[in-house]
């Protein structure tokens, strides 16, 4: 089966992670071709790596009607058994390009309030849709109540992830000590990662712990793995960690992250919106407690008290206060870090690999 996964760009995403995940899960028989439009190769070698091979049609910013004409020319020379798309812009690309009687897949990985802009542009794609997997049982639920898109469309295809991961997060994290405080030196380490960008919104995070009275800030720092997406976010979470004196620091995209993992004491996400992220799961199996908002599917993972804390959209005190918490009462941490391990060690890994397989073979079968 030649199958083409068509995405937007190669750098550290969670949509990319899970092209690589599922290209080095799937069985002999599936020849995978991941064509991407914009300029950057960050998961290239890892694509490649996995046996994938990896094609770039460049695109102007906005509307280049020239894209379509190239993609077109792309699809039928090459005469692809399906078509994977992933998020909206590649979706609708999708719906232009694909030749009728190839199957298209439109990917759902995000949850939360549509937009004008993406109100429009699913209801120019998805008539054309043959499937449309979500990663959330949430948004399966969004598209049907606000798009009107029938339940019967729709597949559950949860997150790809390594199945030998959660044995290897455990031993990795088996001589992981938590201290009994904190303090400038010895600090409470806190990892958050992905891009930065509205979605993400680091500055709430920035301002939670800003809030913190001044002896207590200086006993966290943050360790944010990701990419600058949006500079107009950069220079506001920079400005509220530069006034408040935060011990914030940028790594930029890692292509390893259990280092990043191993080196933290939590991790945390403060997004307006998420599907089920990737690092949280990760994040889990190397033994992190998280720290996260409700979005998505995330209450699915995390119960507060249990294996971490959950906290209201955009409340930046409640955060604060989770971080106050942990700070004072570091002896929680232990029994919250060993509830994920065992919370991770009773899930599936294969459960997404064994549904997207099951969806590839029903769009054929369309």
């Amino acid at each position: 089966m030649r199958i083409l996964h068509l995405i937007d760009n190669l750098n550290q995403g969670g949509e990319q992670r899970q092209i690589v995940e599922l290209l080095r899960g799937l069985p002999d028989g599936f020849e995978h071709h991941v064509l991407h439009y914009h300029d950057d190769f960050f998961f290239r070698p890892q694509i490649e790596a996995a046996g994938g091979t990896v094609h770039h049609i460049p695109k102007a910013l906005g509307a280049d009607l020239r894209f379509p004409l190239r993609f077109g020319a792309f699809l039928r020379k090459h005469r692809f058994d399906l078509v994977h798309a992933r998020l909206t812009g590649p979706s609708l690309w999708g719906a232009i390009a694909t030749p009728f009687g190839t199957p298209l897949l439109s990917h759902e990985s995000l949850a939360g309030p549509f937009n004008k802009t993406e109100i429009w542009c699913r209801r120019a794609y998805l008539p054309r849709v043959t499937l449309i997997p979500c990663n959330t049982r949430m948004r399966m639920r969004e598209l049907n109540s606000h798009l009107g898109i029938s339940m019967k469309r729709m597949r559950f295809v949860p997150n790809i992830w390594d199945p030998k991961l959660p044995e290897k997060g455990r031993l990795a994290s088996a001589g992981r000590r938590f201290p009994t405080s904190f303090d400038a030196e010895h600090p409470l380490v806190i990892g958050t990662s992905g891009r930065i960008c509205f979605q993400k919104y680091p500055e709430l995070m920035a301002q939670a712990i800003a809030l913190l009275p001044p002896e207590k800030r200086r006993c966290v720092k943050v360790r944010h793995c990701g990419w600058a997406m949006d500079k107009g976010v950069k220079e506001a979470t920079d400005t509220i960690i530069r006034e408040a004196n935060l011990n914030w620091e940028f790594l930029g995209p890692l292509p390893d992250l259990s280092p990043f993992y191993l080196e933290a004491t939590i991790f945390a996400l403060s997004s307006r919106s998420e599907g089920m992220p990737n690092v949280i799961q990760e994040a889990g199996a190397h033994g992190l407690p998280v720290v996260s908002t409700p979005t998505g599917d995330v209450p699915d993972w995390i119960t507060s008290g249990y294996n971490g804390q959950l906290f209201p959209l955009g409340d930046a005190a409640a955060m604060t206060a989770i971080i106050a918490d942990l700070l004072e009462n570091p002896g929680q941490l232990p029994t919250l870090s060993a509830n994920m391990l065992d919370f991770v060690a009773r899930q599936d890994p294969l459960e997404g690999l064994k549904a997207t397989q099951a969806v590839y073979q029903e769009a054929l079968r369309k």
